[in-house]
């Protein structure tokens, strides 16, 4: 690839490494490989379903922490503008824009609507005015973790508000609530400041509330392509970077120090009344993951001094994570796969929502794993793969939690244990004109494809999305 000099000053700006940015067009001349489903992941094969006796037990361990510093860490980038999308067409034919209208009485915004409207006469178009434009309640410009989600008792909590008030439940340790936020540009200082004065209120006396941020790296954009897959370039000659999705948010996760991460998308949260399950099962989780970190460190740090007695133990404890018929016997290959960042994830019964699903997958080190599959990663037209998924029982719900730290506490570089051929090709149009984008591999798809991997069934009122501003009318909302 031949660069110019204007190419080369603008990738030192924007912090790209030549180097990376060649390999990703050549990622787009090779093009991305299907993931080849094995089997899904079912209950009994690769899911496990707790009796009340062992959640009871995790939930002692996670109660009687006293080693483990915990934190929660939530992406929070997103626009509201997408939940927005049925009402930018105002057509009162659509069932969701007369469900929303019908029904606006019913959102924890309405208030806020209702002085707005000063008492003019309602009408659908000026509804969605007053909602979406900068003279109204501007949601359209807004992060979706600051639309008003729930109301109770005359007031309103935002989706921000309401994870920092989960924080203080169950990612709490030592008094001292830790929550790290991922936000984009939409994301202003008043925000900030609003939210860090909402935490010292609800903490009250005995508590505090420790809140960080961070943005998606600018390193981490990916270049975009013409259709013959050369750079993309704008009117003015400069070449076209895109934010590289929710992969890119491994840098992110690699700034946390906590040894206990859960991880929750910010939409994916319910009223104080309506918490109890999710909360519980929280604590189920955490308490898992610390019994399996320290049955790990025990396990590396015996190995490690030679203690070849330990090996039996080793591969029974990797069968939680890998088909045993794919473990190794060597002690240097079992150190090797125990010395890797650990997640537990919770799963729950397939309703037919979009998004990925459990599966077995043999990854690129010859091991059969537990993995969290997209359908965008599949061949759909391969019989053999289009079964296996509907065979799948489970969806991902993205209710993980994690340790990122060796026996030893140090931090591991998260980049050494990605599939970087999990990566996303699309298509855009920039400019008026058609380009392929690239995205990293998925957050909790390939950027954690060589973690150490359990998948645990959680009841279905765990999981209460907000993809669309109509999802808060649900009953687990209201």
């Amino acid at each position: 690839m031949i660069w110019t000099e204007d190419d080369l000053r603008q990738l030192q700006q924007l912090s790209q490494r030549k180097e990376l940015v060649e390999q990703q067009i050549a990622r787009f001349e090779r093009g991305v490989e299907s993931v080849v489903l094995v089997s899904p992941c079912t209950p009994g094969n690769g899911i496990e379903v707790m009796n009340p006796g062992v959640e009871k037990s995790f939930l002692e361990t996670f109660h009687s922490n006293e080693k483990w510093t915990v934190s929660k860490f939530v992406p929070a980038s997103g626009a509201a503008s997408r939940m927005f999308k049925h009402l930018f067409e105002q057509d009162e034919s659509n069932a969701l824009f007369a469900e929303f209208v019908a029904n606006i009485s019913s959102f924890a915004f309405y208030p806020q609507l209702e002085k707005l409207l000063e008492g003019e006469a309602l009408s659908p178009d000026l509804l969605v005015s007053k909602v979406l434009s900068e003279s109204g309640l501007n949601f359209a410009r807004l992060p979706k973790g600051a639309i008003p989600f729930h109301r109770t008792n005359e007031q309103s909590f935002t989706a921000f508000e309401e994870h920092v008030k989960e924080a203080l439940t169950y990612a709490n340790f030592n008094h001292k609530a830790s929550i790290h936020y991922t936000v984009g540009g939409l994301f202003s200082n008043e925000l900030r400041e609003q939210l860090l004065e909402f935490s010292k209120r609800i903490a009250g006396v005995n508590e505090h509330v420790e809140i960080s941020f961070s943005t998606q790296f600018p390193s981490t954009d990916t270049i975009a392509v013409t259709h013959d897959n050369k750079p993309f370039r704008s009117t003015d000659g400069a070449l076209l970077f895109r934010p590289g999705g929710h992969g890119s948010l491994l840098q992110n996760l690699q700034l946390v120090e906590e040894d206990v991460i859960f991880i929750k998308n910010i939409d994916n949260v319910v009223p104080d009344g309506k918490r109890s399950v999710s909360d519980n099962y929280k604590k189920v989780l955490g308490g898992y993951l610390m019994q399996l970190i320290s049955e790990r460190n025990e396990l590396l740090s015996q190995l490690k001094a030679d203690d070849t007695s330990q090996a039996l133990a080793a591969r029974k404890f990797l069968a939680r994570f890998i088909k045993e018929t794919t473990i190794p016997d060597a002690i240097p290959e079992l150190i090797t796969l125990l010395n890797a960042p650990i997640r537990v994830a919770g799963m729950v019964r397939n309703q037919g929502e979009p998004g990925g699903g459990p599966f077995w997958v043999e990854t690129r080190d010859g091991i059969l794993r537990p993995q969290i599959v997209e359908k965008a990663q599949i061949d759909l037209s391969d019989d053999t793969q289009r079964d296996q998924v509907e065979k799948s029982t489970h969806f991902n719900p993205v209710d993980i939690v994690c340790h990122t730290k060796d026996e030893a506490g140090k931090k591991y570089d998260l980049s050494n244990f990605v599939d970087a051929e999990q990566a996303f090709i699309t298509e855009k149009t920039v400019q008026g004109k058609p380009v392929k984008a690239l995205e990293h591999p998925g957050l909790w798809n390939g950027a954690m494809a060589q973690w150490l991997t359990v998948f645990v069934e959680v009841p279905l009122a765990t999981f209460a999305p907000v993809k669309t501003v109509n999802d808060l009318l649900r009953d687990m909302h209201q």
